[in-house]
């Protein structure tokens, strides 16, 4: 856990209530052994992280996430596909290469700043080999 909390820039608690909440659904979980995460897991903390400073309730934000995997299901259940998240500190919107900006739970429009997935992968790819380096 404190990998994937380094790696998305939160902290090991907020990992590990994201999970708990449901959130992020760690790749691999059970009783007694450490949780997995897959890269999209990763992608998605971190995208979590970014929202999260952009003034994002965690309850606002489980919403939100819910309302996507429900609207635009080839988003995937990480939403790692998304071409942009979007927020204006209290909604998240939702862009795809093909659709409209949208507000996830009223279909509103409007943004402040735009978080792209593809750099915060390019992040995450980053931090892992930093990290991998920094323990070899």
């Amino acid at each position: 856990m404190r990998l994937a909390a380094e790696v998305a820039g939160l902290t090991p608690a907020m990992v590990d209530y994201l999970c708990r909440t449901g959130l992020v659904v760690p790749h691999r979980r059970g009783r007694g052994s450490p949780r997995v995460y897959s890269f999209a897991n990763l992608v998605m903390l971190r995208t979590i992280a970014h929202l999260l400073k952009g003034g994002i309730a965690v309850a606002k934000l489980k919403r939100s996430l819910q309302a996507l995997q429900r609207s635009h299901p080839q988003a995937g259940s990480q939403a790692s596909n998304a071409r942009f998240l979007v927020t204006d500190g209290s909604k998240v919107y939702y862009r795809s290469s093909r659709e409209l900006l949208e507000e996830l739970t009223s279909g509103q429009y409007a943004f402040q700043f735009i978080i792209e997935i593809k750099a915060i992968r390019r992040h995450v790819t980053e931090r892992l080999a930093a990290v991998n380096a920094a323990s070899e």
